[in-house]
């Protein structure tokens, strides 16, 4: 009797951010031998790119990558941080200031 219990790799990648001028991230999987599957789970992973090994994702919070080598069943997991970086930046438009009939422009 031959026993096939070796694990696939599962890598979900590094940690990503995103920010106001780079909104998503494409989670980086991988795994192997060659024809494993992917299954992710996370707040911003549907139905549509739960198998995909790089899912765009565009919400802040943990990852995880569920690899399984289809000739045996074995499964590997592994987890990748997507956080947020959204900080405004600072806006100044300067004292406020009146027109009036004397006054009839300022500058900004």
């Amino acid at each position: 009797i031959f026993s096939d219990t070796a694990l696939p790799t599962a890598s979900a990648g590094t940690d990503l951010t995103i920010n106001c001028t780079q909104p998503t991230a494409s989670l980086q999987g991988s795994g192997s031998p060659a024809n494993v599957t992917y299954l992710w789970t996370g707040p911003a992973i549907t139905p549509a790119n739960q198998s995909q090994p790089a899912p765009t994702v565009d919400q802040a919070r943990t990852y995880i990558l569920t690899v399984t080598n289809p000739s045996n069943g074995c499964i590997q997991k592994d987890t990748t941080f997507v956080q947020a970086s959204f900080t405004p930046p600072t806006v100044n438009a300067g004292a406020n200031q009146t027109i009036t009939c004397a006054i009839t422009s300022v500058s900004l």
